[in-house]
Parts: structure tokens; C-alpha cells; sequence
């Protein structure tokens, strides 16, 4: 382990401190590396802080023959490029990561959630999930409240991404339930934008969903209050 550790701060001492070129190749081939899922993802993980080297990296390593990725070494650079100036890139690795036959990681998937939602990237939060939900690692319940609940207290309260969380989410053969709209009515009320819950359950009621007597009669008293 110590071994790997040296020679991984070697190549990444390489990387970022030139310009990428025939030199910085021919130096990282000199070092003799035997590359493994391990070394390729504590590389781009060291070099993550400056994407586009991170990236050509990445590209360099299989292209040259020296690795082929597979699933680790794919959520490796997908977390490095989900970011507001890496998202085309991004998308291209992660569709290129599905058609290969691997998923994406839930340690991946909540990291750049949390990443994406603390940007204000509402639309990209959702496409993610999208991308998420109709893989092998289908996101838990919570991440559709954490998500729906984002959509609430945005700028503006976008109901057609407030419908197409609700419509990820029950196409996947899940149901909403009283405690998501609970949670979902308290971030409207945090933001001061109770009044506009009757939007929320016409949106929920499309998802199948109607409140029980004891939340309509909570909700009427409160915006009544």
C-alpha cells in the first residue's frame, strides 16, 4: 500500500505540475506502473482538482493500452467532473459509463446530488436522479423528499421539475406517501410559500396520491392560520 501510495504521488506530481505532452507521457511511462482500479482511482481522486488533467488522464491511460476502466475508475471521474464547469463532460462520462455496462455508484450519486443542489443546479439534480433511478442502484426514498423538497425552496417554484421527480419516482413502482407531503409542505411553509401547496397536491394527486382527512384538515387549518 505504501508502495502505491509513492508511486501514485509520483504520476500525479507529473500531472499537475506541466502542461499535458509527449514529455509528461513519456515521463508517467518511465515510472513503470502497473495500473489497477485502486492506483487509476487514487489518481484522478489526487488530480481531481483540476478536472481537464484528471480527465485527460483518464482518457490517456486507456487509450495508450494501460488499463481498460471499469466501474470504480468511471464513479472515480464522474465525481470529479460533477460540477457547474465540468457538466457537459460529465454527462458524456457517465452515458458512456452505462453503455459499457456499469452503474453508477450511490456514493457517487449523493455526492454529486449534494454538489449539484448546493449550486442551485435544480435541473441537473434532476436529470441525475433520472439517470439514477433507471439503474441498478435506485436512489432511496429519501433522496426523492431531499429532492422534491430542493425543488420547493428554489428560486421559483418550478412544478413541471416538481412533476418529473414525482413521475421518476412512482414509474419506478414506488408510492408517495403522508410523511413526503409533511416534509414537502414543511420546507414550502420554512420559505413562506404555503399558499402554493394546493399546486403540490394537484402534482401529488397525478402521482396517485390524495392526503388523508387528518393532513387536509392540518393544512387547511394551517393556511387558514
Amino acid at each position: 500500500d505504501n508502495l502505491v501510495e509513492k508511486v501514485c504521488s509520483k504520476l500525479c506530481k507529473i500531472v499537475r505540475s506541466e502542461v499535458w505532452s509527449d514529455d509528461v507521457e513519456r515521463k508517467i511511462q518511465e515510472l513503470g506502473i502497473e495500473y489497477s482500479s485502486n492506483m487509476v482511482k487514487m489518481v484522478l481522486e489526487n488530480v481531481g482538482v483540476e478536472p481537464t488533467k484528471a480527465l485527460i488522464f483518464f482518457r490517456w491511460v486507456e487509450e495508450s493500452g494501460l488499463f481498460k476502466h471499469d466501474e470504480r475508475t468511471y464513479n472515480a471521474m464522474a465525481k470529479v467532473l460533477g460540477r457547474e464547469d465540468c457538466i457537459d463532460r460529465f454527462w458524456k462520462v457517465v452515458d458512456e459509463m452505462r453503455s459499457n455496462g456499469y452503474d453508477m455508484e450511490e456514493e457517487t450519486f449523493v455526492k454529486v446530488l449534494g454538489r449539484f443542489c448546493k449550486r442551485k443546479m435544480i435541473k441537473d439534480a434532476v436529470d441525475l436522479y433520472d439517470f439514477s433511478m433507471a439503474g441498478a442502484n435506485q436512489p432511496s426514498e429519501d433522496c426523492c423528499v431531499f429532492l422534491l423538497r430542493k425543488v420547493a425552496v428554489g428560486k421559483q417554484l418550478d412544478m413541471s421539475l416538481f412533476l418529473r421527480v414525482v413521475r421518476i419516482f412512482i414509474e419506478s413502482g414506488n408510492l408517495l406517501t403522508n410523511s413526503m407531503l409533511g416534509a414537502i409542505l414543511k420546507s414550502l411553509t420554512r420559505v413562506g410559500r404555503l399558499g402554493e401547496c394546493n399546486k403540490v397536491l394537484k402534482t401529488m394527486k397525478e402521482g396517485g396520491f390524495v392526503a388523508n382527512g387528518h393532513l387536509q384538515s392540518k393544512i387547511a387549518f394551517q393556511l387558514s392560520s
